[in-house]
């Protein structure tokens, strides 16, 4: 029963923020970079967070860094959504909160190599999500893909609180009815999206530590991939990779080719679910889990690049 009056606080919370943002003009505007063609409430993703934060109240602070590295990365994301923070800023930010999940789960232990690695593919997955956040439908439906498998790996290994993780989901389906359709009312905004990234982040460490599963990984391979090699692609044109674009996949075939943002954003998910699905029942079991790993990467990988060349190409 304590889900009821939860759904009803976030449900008021989520209104009071809507009807904040219009009053103080804190939205998205369409122009050539983005994928949308009215200007959009922008930063209701607040509501991942505080669905945390409920969490947190009424179990107690157990996890401290976790706790302190998403306060931190959503209050500065927020303050992101209202002013644009020069990139610098937001990237101190995540590294930032990257070693607060180091410190949560002792990894200072480890090699420092090791440990730059981790931080790095840490940050990277809060910018991956950030750059996906760019159609209606993706950030929730995505979202809810990882954290249903999380759920449920969770609730089988007793390896985290999945009370924790139904609050969360439970955000995701409330700003569903603002964000998937085919005319958004809201956007997640970098609060939304960064602290979202930053929720999975912590599981996928515990989940990945617990088992010793490093594919696991898997799971985020399909926002990592299109965001890895969109960034390699702009590097190599010597391009800003801190300013906006439109050279994602999924731009590409939003904005270019004019498919439906809804549709994009299932097929991507179910592309992550048959993933997903492999990566449970074929890959895990195995005795070569990281050698098929790598061969389920670099198969993407390849498919991913031919798709998109052929879509840039003609676009």
């Amino acid at each position: 029963m304590i889900y009821i009056p939860i759904t009803a606080v976030l449900i008021f919370a989520v209104f009071i923020y809507c009807q904040f943002a219009i009053k103080y003009n804190i939205t998205d505007k369409p122009d050539s970079r983005r994928s949308h063609n009215t200007s959009t409430i922008r930063g209701a993703g607040i509501i991942f967070p505080l669905s945390a934060m409920i969490w947190f109240y009424l179990n107690g602070i157990a996890d401290i860094y976790f706790f302190l590295g998403l306060i931190f990365i959503s209050l500065i994301s927020f303050l992101d959504d209202l002013v644009n923070l020069k990139p610098i800023n937001r990237m101190i930010t995540h590294i930032c909160a990257a070693f607060l999940l180091a410190l949560q789960f002792d990894l200072f232990s480890l090699h420092p190599l090791i440990l730059l690695l981790i931080i790095i593919l840490i940050v990277g997955w809060f910018n991956a999500s950030n750059f996906m956040d760019g159609i209606n439908g993706i950030t929730p439906l995505y979202s809810f893909l990882c954290l249903s498998f999380l759920y449920m790996i969770g609730y089988n290994e007793n390896i985290y609180d999945i009370d924790f993780i139904r609050i969360v989901m439970l955000s995701l389906l409330i700003f569903s009815f603002l964000n998937f359709r085919k005319q958004a009312i809201a956007f997640a905004g970098d609060v939304g999206s960064i602290s979202l990234s930053y929720i999975i982040a912590f599981l996928m460490l515990s989940l990945m530590i617990s088992t010793g599963e490093l594919s696991y990984i898997l799971f985020l391979s399909v926002y990592g991939i299109d965001s890895a090699i969109t960034i390699i692609q702009r590097l190599l044109k010597r391009e800003d990779i801190f300013k906006p674009h439109r050279t994602h996949l999924y731009q590409y075939l939003a904005n270019e080719k004019k498919w439906s943002h809804l549709l994009i954003s299932a097929i991507y998910s179910l592309i992550q679910l048959f993933i997903n699905l492999s990566v449970i029942f074929i890959i895990i079991p195995s005795e070569h889990s990281i050698s098929l790993s790598i061969l389920v990467l670099s198969v993407l990988i390849s498919i991913y690049l031919i798709i998109k060349n052929k879509v840039s190409k003609f676009s």
